[in-house]
């Protein structure tokens, strides 16, 4: 993350047949392993100061709010 420069483009993948499924990671079909995956990426790039933008990515992990973080402008 130090040599990072935007913030990583993390997608959601949606399996559509039986070939994707077997692409996907280990417990990638259950909500606990997105959310895991998002407060790893959280803590790893939240000093950067880097944050995402969900109308750069193509289902996202953030929409909203990262970390404790609101994403919305007010």
């Amino acid at each position: 993350m130090p040599f990072t420069t935007e913030f990583p483009n993390f997608q959601v993948y949606q399996a559509h047949n039986a070939i994707m499924v077997g692409l996907r990671a280990d417990g990638s079909d259950t909500l606990d392993f997105y959310l895991r995956a998002r407060q790893e990426i959280e803590q790893i790039s939240g000093l950067t100061g880097l944050r995402p933008k969900a109308w750069e990515c193509y289902r996202p992990l953030w929409y909203f709010a990262f970390g404790d973080e609101s994403l919305v402008a007010s």
